[in-house]
C-alpha cells in the first residue's frame, strides 16, 4: 500500500469530509477541475470508514471504470475491492452478496444495481461522475440511482459523497439551496494548469468533401506523431455513419420500431438503432424507390474516422473504443493496456473514454464535431 500525499487543497477537503464521517450529515458534493485529485480525496474517507469496520460502496456509471479503480485500489490499500456489475459470474455475485448480508468489512465498486446489496454496516457510499446520465434506468423499473443512493444512506444513516469535475444541475441546485455541502478543489492534483483549447471554425475552414479531420488537426497529428507521443481522437457517435439517405428519392432509413435514425455499422455489416436495438440488414437498393447506388452516408461515426485515418497515417496503428469493441472489462483492459503501453498510435473514441484515465504519453486531444450533442444532434 502507498499512499499519496495530498496537496494543500485536497488536505483540506479531506479534514472536512473526515468531519462528517463523525455525524449525520447531509450528501457532500466533492467537485474539482479534471486532474485536481478527487480520487485520492475520497480514498482517504474510505480509509477511515474501513479502519471503522465497516462497510463501502463506490458507484461508478459504467463497467469500464472498474479496471482503472481496481488499479488504483491496489496501489493505494493493497488489496482488491469487490467488483458488481452485469458482467460477473453467479459465484461472485453470491460471494459479494453474501459478504454483504454478513456485514463483514468490504469494498464493493459497482454499477448502479450495486446500489440493492445487502449491507448490513454500510458507512459510506461514494457516487463517482455523479453527473454522468448512465445513472438512470430507463428500461423496467425506472429510477435515477444517485438520487437512490442518496435516499440509501439515509435510511443506513451513512454518509454519503458526490463527486463530478462538473456537478449536475440538480446537484447544484441543492447547492445553491445549501441542501448539499459543497467542496471544490480548484486546482490540478500535479500543479500543472489546464491545457489550452482551440476552436475551429469549419465555416472559416471547409472540410473537404466526406472528410471530417481538418488541416489544423491533420498538422497536430502529424507533428504528435514525429515526435513519437500519442493521440486521442473524441466523437460520440458510434458505428460508421449516423444517417444514410437515397440520394434519388430523399427516403431515410429509420428504425421501425421507434423511427430513431437508423445508424450504419461498417463493421458489423448491418444498420442498428441506437434507441432500441433493432437490428437491420444493409440492402443494395433503396427500399422505397428500388434505385440503385443511391445511398448516400451523412456525417462520421467512430468507424468512419478510424478509416479516414488509416488513409492519412498508413504507418501508424489506430485503433478504435466504443461500445461495440469494448462491452466487457477484458475488452476494455486490453484497449487501456494497450494505449498505455504504446502499441497504439491514434485511439478514436466516443464517451466510454471520457472517465479519467491516466496516459503519460498522450499529448494531444481533438474533438470532433464538437457540437454532436447540441440540440440531440
Amino acid at each position: 500500500p502507498q499512499a499519496v500525499k495530498l496537496n494543500q487543497d485536497q488536505r483540506k477537503a479531506a479534514t472536512v469530509i473526515k468531519k462528517l464521517l463523525n455525524q449525520v450529515s447531509p450528501p457532500l458534493v466533492l467537485e474539482g477541475v479534471t486532474g485536481s485529485g478527487k480520487t485520492e480525496v475520497f480514498f482517504e474517507a474510505v480509509e477511515t470508514v474501513i479502519k471503522k469496520k465497516q462497510q463501502v460502496l463506490i458507484m461508478v456509471p459504467e463497467i469500464s471504470l472498474t479496471p482503472q479503480l481496481e488499479e488504483r485500489f491496489l496501489q493505494r490499500f493493497g488489496f482488491l475491492p469487490d467488483i458488481w456489475h452485469s458482467k460477473i459470474s453467479d459465484k461472485k455475485r453470491k460471494n459479494i452478496w453474501h459478504r454483504c448480508y454478513k456485514g463483514w468489512p468490504s469494498i464493493v465498486v459497482g454499477a448502479r444495481s450495486s446500489l440493492f446489496l445487502p449491507f448490513k454496516k454500510l458507512g459510506l457510499i461514494i457516487v463517482d461522475e455523479e453527473h454522468d446520465i448512465s445513472y438512470k434506468q430507463e428500461d423496467n423499473i425506472r429510477y435515477q440511482a444517485r438520487d437512490l443512493a442518496i435516499v440509501r444512506a439515509q435510511i443506513d444513516k451513512a454518509s454519503i459523497i458526490l463527486s463530478s469535475a462538473t456537478p449536475s444541475l440538480e446537484t447544484q441546485n441543492n447547492i445553491n439551496k445549501k441542501k448539499y455541502m459543497h467542496v471544490f478543489l480548484s486546482s490540478q492534483f500535479s500543479g500543472l494548469e489546464l491545457p489550452p483549447i482551440e476552436l475551429i471554425d469549419l465555416q472559416q475552414h471547409k472540410l473537404d468533401k466526406d472528410k471530417w479531420i481538418s488541416n489544423k488537426i491533420y498538422a497536430e497529428l502529424k507533428n504528435c506523431l514525429i515526435k513519437k507521443e500519442q493521440a486521442l481522437l473524441f466523437l460520440n457517435r458510434r458505428g460508421y455513419s449516423p444517417l444514410s439517405l437515397c440520394i434519388e428519392c430523399g427516403h431515410r432509413y429509420q428504425c421501425e420500431q421507434c423511427t430513431s435514425w437508423l445508424v450504419m455499422h461498417h463493421g458489423k455489416k448491418r444498420l442498428l438503432c441506437h434507441h432500441c436495438g433493432s437490428i437491420y440488414p444493409i440492402e443494395p437498393n433503396c427500399p422505397k424507390c428500388q434505385s440503385e447506388d443511391s445511398i448516400k452516408l451523412i456525417g462520421p461515426g467512430v468507424e468512419r474516422l478510424e478509416e479516414e485515418l488509416k488513409l492519412l497515417f498508413p504507418d501508424n496503428i489506430i485503433g478504435i473504443m466504443s461500445s461495440d469493441n469494448a462491452n466487457t472489462p477484458r475488452k476494455i483492459k486490453k484497449i487501456i493496456d494497450d494505449f498505455k503501453n504504446k502499441k497504439t498510435d491514434i485511439l478514436v473514441a466516443t464517451q466510454i473514454m471520457a472517465k479519467g484515465y491516466h496516459f503519460p504519453n498522450l499529448s494531444f486531444v481533438g474533438v470532433i464535431d464538437a457540437d454532436t450533442g447540441l440540440l440531440g444532434g
